[in-house]
């Protein structure tokens, strides 16, 4: 992994009064990723932000009320997709290329149709449109129980990010590994099991369509990347290929023999797709 991802600070912005952690890795044009559920600044595998930052300038942050950033996190995700606004606005960028993961994936939607002047490009990893089709399809009971206890083990993480196959094992270990060299303690969750209940409201509240963000699909008007493991048991891919058909101008990318972190099993593949799609290839 590169200095600039191994040796960078957090750094703290205030926010519409509230203290706000993140870190910027490499050059170029901005671009903004969006955590998933009880995601951290410590969530992102080291090896996803070193290939995405040889070609861009990553932003990772805290959102509002997360681990180390203050304030109250918002249980919608139009609230969370104004946060990001006025995130940007703190750090004087006024467009984006925006990469939202699971969670992340969702608000980066409400994003791209409330504020489309703000984002340049989208990719949409790991994620589903709300419940607008029959089609879509939801974590099993299991996933959902593990994803919100309050502390995970590696071997919960494995199950909940990863294939039981040998070369899913073998991408869960060494993820598992490349957090430990950095962050010192692995891939187990790092965030409090206080933000289990108002992220879930906000995921539910979308999920369950109000707002009409389904119908509104439609009008994402930028580019679109949409990414996913084959065997992602949190979102299956069928969600990815609903999104696919709904937006217009989007472009369907999915990884064989991957589950949900699948950008972080794939993270120089999907990292070159990325690119290709920004443009920097």
């Amino acid at each position: 992994m590169t200095d600039n991802v191994m040796h960078s600070k957090t750094e703290v912005v205030e926010v519409n009064g509230e203290k706000i952690s993140y870190r910027s890795f490499g050059t170029g044009a901005p671009l903004l990723l969006l955590q998933r559920f009880r995601g951290s600044l410590n969530d992102w595998d080291p090896e996803l932000l070193t290939a995405l930052s040889v070609s861009n300038r990553v932003i990772t942050f805290d959102s509002i009320g997360v681990a180390d950033s203050e304030g109250q996190i918002p249980e919608t995700l139009e609230g969370a997709a104004d946060f990001v606004v006025a995130f940007m606005d703190a750090l004087k960028i006024q467009r984006a290329n925006v990469l939202g993961w699971s969670l992340g994936g969702m608000t980066a939607q409400v994003l791209a149709i409330k504020h489309p002047d703000r984002v340049e490009k989208l990719i949409l990893a790991g994620t589903t449109p709300p419940a607008g089709s029959d089609e879509v399809q939801f974590a099993p009971d299991e996933w959902t129980s593990i994803a919100t206890k309050p502390e995970n083990s590696a071997a919960d993480m494995a199950y909940l990010f990863y294939t039981t196959t040998d070369s899913g094992l073998r991408a869960a270990l060494e993820s598992q590994q490349r957090f430990e060299r950095l962050y010192e303690r692995g891939v187990r969750t790092k965030t409090s099991a206080s933000i289990i209940m108002p992220q879930a409201i906000a995921a539910r509240g979308f999920i369950d369509n109000r707002g009409n963000w389904y119908q509104r699909l439609t009008h994402i008007e930028r580019p679109v990347l949409i990414a996913n493991g084959d065997s992602d048991l949190a979102f299956p891919v069928i969600n990815s290929i609903v999104l696919h058909r709904e937006i217009p101008d989007s472009k369907l990318v999915i990884y064989p023999d991957a589950g949900h972190a699948f950008l972080f099993q794939y993270a120089s593949r999907f990292s070159v797709d990325v690119n290709n799609f920004l443009g920097n290839e």
